[in-house]
């Protein structure tokens, strides 16, 4: 991670990192209360993730999509008055480094991995693998979507903006799966 980069905590996300393919986990600061832990604890994860599904007080019933929609706009909006600027940075900066891009994306598919893991444990019932990780995958789209276009655009109307992209994108999923070319 480079300057300026948010720091990684086990409780920014309820997702461990699944099958990290020789990344290491960062180390648990659960312990120290200090206030620049207390502000690594609220950074979101690394570029190409997704926001956590918000933990056990998270109306989980209903169709799985709708359900990470939810703690996707519920995740972004208990973010710190910050958290925009820098996601932004953080978004930017594997642009032009191949080595990061290649984190990024690996980061980003750990993090689908461990939120179809997730929402299979805690469903209590058969889950239809494919299904489930079709839906985890459209909602990992849709909001890798949403946030590269906030990005490209600069990262114009800040949090609020990059909520309305998530918005629009999210919208559009339907039409997309019945899209022709």
């Amino acid at each position: 991670m480079g300057p300026g980069a948010p720091a990684r905590s086990s409780a920014a996300t309820p997702f461990p990192r699944a099958g990290a393919r020789g990344r290491s986990r960062p180390p648990d600061r659960s312990a120290d209360t200090s206030a620049a832990s207390r502000s690594r604890r609220s950074t979101p994860p690394a570029p190409c993730t997704t926001p956590g599904i918000g933990g056990s007080t998270l109306k989980s019933d209903g169709p799985l999509l709708a359900v990470l929609r939810t703690a996707l706009d519920t995740t972004l909006g208990a973010m710190d008055p910050d958290w925009d600027r820098r996601f932004l940075a953080t978004r930017e900066l594997p642009e032009g480094v191949p080595a990061l891009q290649s984190h990024s994306l690996g980061y980003c598919h750990d993090t689908t991995g461990a939120i179809v893991q997730t929402v299979t444990e805690r469903s209590g019932t058969d889950v239809d693998a494919v299904r489930l990780r079709l839906t985890v995958e459209i909602f990992v789209a849709a909001w890798h979507t949403a946030s590269l276009h906030w990005t490209a655009q600069g990262g114009r109307g800040g949090r609020d903006g990059l909520t309305k992209l998530v918005e629009e994108t999210f919208a559009k999923i339907p039409d997309a799966l019945t899209c022709s070319v």
